[in-house]
């Protein structure tokens, strides 16, 4: 039984710092930090172990079988912290256990008095961090030593704190810790008409059969919100639904089951929404995935025009089509109708290049390459802006503020143009990411950024 113990001990190579998160996190990283470039093996739930591998999966199995020191962070904050005195917990049982000396170590690290210690930690002899962090430590590194603890400063040294420091630190100047409104690309799908045909053949009928208004056809049976008669259907039997019953896929003893007449009428809405680009003159581009990308060109715009737009906060002007050497750049959308987690037309920018303003360049590789070269100095703010742009073009085709979305002769439904928006805890400078030394990669490419001004 005693060969076991020592052989589990000798098993122990890693000090353990357990403190209140987040109210002493800094103090932790650095004593983390520190103890590293002593050679020593750390472990903190801010750094965890730097420069080697990652085995706290279970956090109880760490400190029982792996860590020689554990040193508990003392501090108003984690006398009262539930996750730090469950960690002391354990660790009293392990020192109850192994005949480590001192496995336990107190941190003073603020004004709470010693006598105001946890009540488990009361009698273990503390070093005091407070008011002087580097006395501290030098305090602790002696008692380490005498205590032998092992250090590898082969594995732990300044080069391992430097690429730990880079792969979690580098990019905290460009991390702000300020909220920002930020835009999706989601557009709310509301106030469809309350009912639904679902048009089932009495006599086997032309499945292939193009419809007029919006419609998908499963088996024998067609949902749309247009009549029989406005989709040339004769011979069918017509049963109106509850649209937010379908949508929710409850609908029963019906042609179709629930999930089928779900699809099909989701399929109805991108359809829908499909047209409606049509008819606003986009043109089409089938993408190799199948999926329907409608794009401007020069029958939309005569020479450099931009798009004026003030939406969500967000204010300027842009162009959605451009030079691009003896070539030019089209935006385009592609879209897709989602139910979770509700109902919206969820938008995927695109950009197309043509050789004459009309025709599509003719490889899927000279398309990629051309992308490549127009939006190389396109950020979030260009991205954004060309989306407010252009949904701001196809609502100036109805009332300025929504587009108009057929779905019959009689029914209809707008999309409102303002994204759904989310609002963000951080934020980032973006100029921090831009690289001035770094050109365009085409000096041809036309940059119209005019006027933007930032939203809330």
């Amino acid at each position: 039984m005693k060969e076991a113990a020592t052989r589990m001990e000798a098993m122990r190579d890693t000090i353990f710092i357990s403190h209140a998160n987040p109210e002493d996190n800094e103090f932790t990283q650095w004593l983390s930090l520190q103890l590293s470039l002593q050679g020593y093996a750390v472990w903190s739930d801010v750094t965890k172990l730097i420069g080697g591998e990652d085995f706290w999966v279970d956090i109880e199995s760490a400190i029982r079988d792996r860590t020689i020191k554990f040193l508990f962070v003392a501090s108003r904050a984690s006398k009262t912290k539930q996750g730090a005195l469950n960690e002391l917990a354990v660790a009293l049982t392990v020192a109850r256990q192994i005949s480590i000396h001192d496995f336990i170590i107190p941190i003073r690290i603020d004004d709470l008095p010693f006598s105001e210690f946890s009540i488990q930690i009361h009698r273990l002899n503390g070093i005091d961090f407070h008011g002087n962090w580097a006395m501290g430590l030098a305090k602790l590194l002696k008692k380490l030593n005498e205590d032998t603890v092992p250090r590898d400063e082969a594995k732990f040294n300044a080069s391992t704190i430097r690429s730990w420091w880079d792969a979690n630190h580098l990019g905290e100047e460009i991390v702000k810790h300020e909220p920002e409104v930020l835009l999706s690309n989601w557009l709310p799908v509301e106030d469809l008409p309350s009912q639904v045909f679902l048009h089932t053949d009495k006599i086997k009928q032309n499945s292939r059969m193009g419809f007029r208004f919006p419609a998908h056809r499963i088996g024998s049976s067609t949902l749309s919100f247009a009549t029989a008669e406005e989709l040339g259907l004769t011979q069918v039997d017509s049963t109106q639904y509850a649209t937010k019953d379908v949508l929710a896929g409850s609908i029963q003893d019906a042609p179709l089951n629930g999930e089928q007449c779900q699809f099909a009428l989701l399929r109805v809405l991108r359809v829908s929404w499909d047209r409606a680009m049509s008819d606003a003159g986009l043109a089409l581009h089938e993408m190799a995935s199948k999926k329907r990308c409608r794009y401007f060109n020069r029958t939309h715009f005569k020479g450099k025009e931009f798009v004026p737009f003030e939406n969500s906060g967000f204010k300027g002007r842009r162009t959605l089509i451009g030079k691009l050497k003896e070539n030019q750049w089209h935006y385009g959308l592609s879209a897709e109708v989602r139910i979770d987690p509700f109902l919206l037309l969820a938008l995927y920018p695109h950009v197309l290049a043509t050789t004459n303003g009309s025709t599509l360049l003719s490889s899927a590789a000279k398309l990629h390459a051309a992308r490549r070269s127009a939006c190389k100095d396109w950020w979030n703010a260009e991205w954004r802006d060309r989306q407010l742009a252009c949904l701001q073009w196809l609502a100036n085709k109805n009332d300025g503020k929504s587009i108009l979305v057929r779905l019959s002769s009689s029914l209809s439904f707008d999309v409102p143009i303002t994204p759904i928006q989310f609002r963000s805890p951080l934020s980032y400078s973006e100029e921090s990411l831009k690289r001035d030394e770094d050109p365009p990669e085409d000096p041809a490419f036309e940059e119209a950024t005019l006027n933007q001004v930032e939203g809330p």
